[in-house]
């Protein structure tokens, strides 16, 4: 990627990962609107303004001159408006409406004030990267957000090849090959995803908060092994959220005083 989509990457990924999410599930809501007659048409626009606004908060723009990202401000500023003016007339029929444009605001500094010290968010995705002569492929890259300083773009390259030995790691942990196969296909994402993104992560961390991306969401990071054979998991401790937006969620404590606990699953 280019040192401007790098830029744009940075900023848009911790929280319009989360925005998705959200709108995905107001479309639910939405939808229960539009059994009225009248709402149709908007809520046909409305989805159609957000689905131009996730594209364009999401994709990597072929003109990154300052003219253009100007333009694209503009657009983005006037969708956004328009979504909440339409939510608006909406919202006295269904209730919930308008999280997914909230969930907008939500910035990176946000985010950094969640992490404490020796703890980095790490941002996956996956996303076409443009080739020029309208051709793209799609492409895995990494945002690590630690507490404090600039958030770090790395680009882990063709997701064709990465996924291809996702599904051989799918395929050995299933039992369905050999062990030395499973060993090796551990060591290979390693290198693949594990190894670029170590090289960006500040001295002394030690907790690993990660938001995987498409295929990703099926491997276990804490299980790659590395040049050393050692696991991840031996050097970090590794959570999951679906959103870095996740993590400015009130979390209230709960009054029970018991734990159920489920192990050993027969199936």
């Amino acid at each position: 990627a280019t040192l401007g989509s790098a830029r744009e990457f940075e900023v848009v990924v911790p929280r319009n990962k989360g925005v998705v999410l959200d709108a995905r599930l107001e479309d639910r809501l939405v939808a229960e609107a539009s059994a009225d007659p009248k709402q149709k048409d908007v809520v046909s626009e409305v989805r159609s303004a957000k689905q131009r606004l996730m594209k364009m908060l999401l994709e990597v723009p072929e003109d990154l001159s300052e003219e253009s990202r100007k333009r694209r401000e503009a657009e983005k500023e006037t969708l956004s408006k328009r979504v909440e003016e339409l939510e608006g007339g909406l919202a006295r029929q269904v209730a919930g409406l308008g999280k997914a444009r909230r969930a907008l605001s939500v910035t990176v500094k946000q985010v950094q004030a969640t992490l404490g010290k020796g703890q980095v968010l790490i941002e996956l995705i996956r996303y076409d990267h443009y080739l020029g002569k309208n051709k793209s492929e799609p492409r895995y890259g990494a945002t690590v957000i630690s507490f404090s300083g600039e958030p770090k773009w790395v680009p882990l390259g063709s997701a064709v090849e990465l996924e291809k030995n996702i599904k051989l790691y799918q395929k050995s942990t299933r039992g369905t090959t050999d062990e030395e196969t499973l060993r090796n296909a551990l060591h290979t994402l390693f290198a693949q995803i594990w190894a670029p993104i170590e090289k960006s992560l500040p001295e002394g961390t030690k907790h690993i908060v990660l938001s995987p991306d498409g295929q990703l969401n099926f491997i276990s990071f804490a299980t790659l092994l590395g040049a050393d054979d050692k696991f991840v998991a031996e050097k970090y401790s590794v959570s999951y959220v679906a959103s870095g937006r996740d993590l400015l969620r009130e979390i209230k404590p709960s009054s029970s005083q018991t734990m159920l606990v489920y192990a050993n699953p027969d199936f």
